[in-house]
């Protein structure tokens, strides 16, 4: 377990978790603890590039992006939980503490729901095909993915691994919308806030910025309107994404604190199909 400093949940942060639909703590973890975090990041990321490169295909967990002026950006990774047991430790042992002032039960952890964000560039020819794309997050709410079929009373946890401001492309909120339902649309992969619902509801002026150093955490409602703008910064901007919901609200197993909630039908656990590659690439080297 990795433990986190500073920040505890007091009745004030209780209160404006429930009456803003966030909480933001920051500096929870110490610097010496941020280190480790950072060489895991870093350590994943290797791994799965030179697989990608050895095996001729890019891997299912990495999202990577190339912007219109040609930059080739490492946008996120999941699932996480079988490749490093550090933020596992963090997801199933640090956060449901953290989370136990919010909830009624325990909360388990997402494991296939939980995502690295790196939104880091990549200087290196892939040789790989790379689809057009952008490291912004669309204005949007999580639920909107689980609505129909996702445990109630979802939370979402990020963990900055790097230091977060406006320029790196620090996640924005719009307070109070958790008490809300807002209607989406496609864009792309991604649903985003409709037109309509964004120029009638939501106030660019009202959203707040997330910002703060590395090792800080923000704890938001899954229903909170949220988005993230671009990196244009030099360095990485890498955050822990990680979704839970109280075990009261998980239908199925759990496995050492990870629960693999899945819709009707759902596809095959990425990580089966990947471990083989991975495998292959060490193997090799």
């Amino acid at each position: 377990m990795i433990d986190g400093m500073n920040g505890k949940i007091d009745k004030s942060k209780i209160e404006k978790f429930h009456d803003d639909g966030y909480i933001f703590l920051p500096s929870y973890y110490t610097e010496e603890q941020v280190k480790r975090l950072q060489s895991e990041s870093n350590d994943i990321l290797q791994m799965l590039i030179e697989s990608s490169i050895e095996n001729d295909r890019l891997s299912n967990r990495l999202n990577i992006t190339q912007r219109e002026d040609g930059t080739t950006i490492v946008y996120s990774m999941s699932p996480f939980f079988d490749l490093s047991l550090l933020f596992r430790e963090i997801g199933t042992e640090d956060i449901p503490a953290l989370h136990q002032p919010l909830l009624d039960s325990k909360s388990i952890a997402l494991g296939n729901y939980s995502q690295l964000n790196y939104k880091q560039k990549i200087d290196r020819d892939l040789s790989l095909d790379i689809e057009q794309g952008s490291d912004e997050w669309p204005i949007h709410s999580d639920w909107v993915y689980f609505e129909g079929w996702g445990p109630k009373n979802m939370l979402i946890t990020v963990v900055f691994i790097d230091q977060c401001t406006q320029e790196n492309g620090a996640i924005e909120v719009w307070p109070e919308t958790h008490k809300e339902s807002f209607t989406h649309s496609k864009n792309g992969q991604d649903l985003e806030v409709s037109e309509a619902e964004f120029e009638e509801r939501l106030d660019p002026n009202e959203r707040e910025h997330i910002v703060g150093p590395a090792g800080s955490v923000l704890i938001f409602d899954s229903r909170l309107v949220h988005s993230s703008g671009p990196n244009n910064s030099d360095g990485p901007r890498r955050v822990l994404t990680y979704r839970h919901a109280p075990r009261d609200n998980i239908e199925g197993e759990v496995f050492e604190g990870v629960a693999r909630p899945n819709p009707s039908g759902g596809g095959f656990p990425v990580e089966l199909i990947e471990s083989s590659y991975e495998l292959e690439y060490i193997r090799n080297k």
